[in-house]
């Protein structure tokens, strides 16, 4: 919603570093922002982040960011660009020129301050329950959308088949000390009842 919306009716330009080391182009944003998920205090972690090459692995400090950005290109969506700087593909066509560049790359923040923001806020958010804090950092200052913790912490079907275990009908397994019916209505044109019965253990 908002500016987003305008952004994917526009051509959706994104910003892209030359590495340093190998030439490759790629996007500095948070995914590869590194070297800080390991260490417990904020303060350490903030000053331990630096940006890893995608293509190369290699370790880009803060301090070559303005010389980075210096060298840096928008590419539309659709548009790659070679080491050599040379572009191709099928760029997205519009009448709107739309730009998303995010945090690490942003001139007046440090990469410092942003990983300090963001792991502030998350411990905030753990101890709290409050998303604010988070949903702030990562809007404005990470420029990304917020996706509310509830909805990424939601058990995944998938997940849950995998861990699935063959039981014969109409048995309880071994461990259950009991179990849990709820009936759901279900009315229209195929009006039914809907029976789950979970055990618990």
């Amino acid at each position: 919603t908002g500016i987003l919306s305008l952004y994917n009716r526009g051509d959706r330009r994104r910003w892209y570093w030359p590495c340093p080391h190998c030439g490759e182009y790629f996007q500095p944003c948070g995914d590869v922002v590194a070297g800080f998920r390991d260490i417990a205090d904020p303060v350490l972690a903030s000053e331990a982040a630096y940006i890893q090459c995608p293509s190369c692995s290699g370790r880009i400090l803060p301090e070559q960011k303005r010389e980075l950005n210096g060298r840096g290109v928008w590419l539309r969506d659709g548009e790659s660009i070679n080491a050599d700087g040379s572009r191709y593909g099928d760029p997205r066509r519009s009448r709107i020129a739309s730009f998303w560049m995010e945090g690490p790359a942003a001139a007046y923040q440090t990469l410092s301050q942003l990983v300090y923001k963001l792991l502030t806020a998350e411990q905030e958010y753990e101890t709290t329950g409050s998303e604010e804090t988070l949903k702030t950092v990562i809007n404005t200052d990470w420029g990304l959308p917020y996706l509310p913790r509830a909805s990424m912490e939601q058990r995944k079907s998938e997940l849950l088949e995998q861990r699935a275990e063959p039981v014969p009908s109409r048995s309880v397994p071994d461990g259950v000390n009991f179990l849990v019916a709820t009936v759901d209505v279900q009315a229209g044109r195929h009006r039914r009842f809907v029976v789950q019965v979970t055990g618990y253990g």
